[in-house]
């Protein structure tokens, strides 16, 4: 009996079994690494003090409004489905005479 296929499959099907073996022991060798402290987990974004969300009020379920703080300026956003909009940059010295009438 021969086969109906002209190209043998097998070896393709073997080299697929044992890269998939290699990757999941890599896998394995990285999370016990990782969890005996060994690996240290990448900080890509460091988390800044130069920008804070002073206040914040959401209008509707994906739309709101921010009140926000970077350096010394200060912003009023508004944030919906389509994207961030700037409003108005505010001053600080509206910002201080804003808050000591309340």
């Amino acid at each position: 009996m021969t086969s109906d296929f002209p190209f043998d499959y097998t070896g393709y099907l073997f080299n697929i079994f044992i890269l998939i073996i290699i990757l999941v022991g890599l896998g394995y060798l990285s999370y016990y690494l990782k969890n005996k402290g060994f690996i240290k987990p990448l900080k890509i974004l460091k988390s800044t003090s130069y920008i804070k969300i002073l206040d914040r009020q959401f209008l509707e379920q994906r739309k709101g409004l921010y009140l926000i703080n970077i350096g010394t300026r200060y912003w009023f956003i508004g944030t919906s489905e389509n994207g961030v909009h700037l409003i108005d940059e505010i001053k600080n010295e509206e910002l201080n005479l804003g808050l000591k009438q309340e």
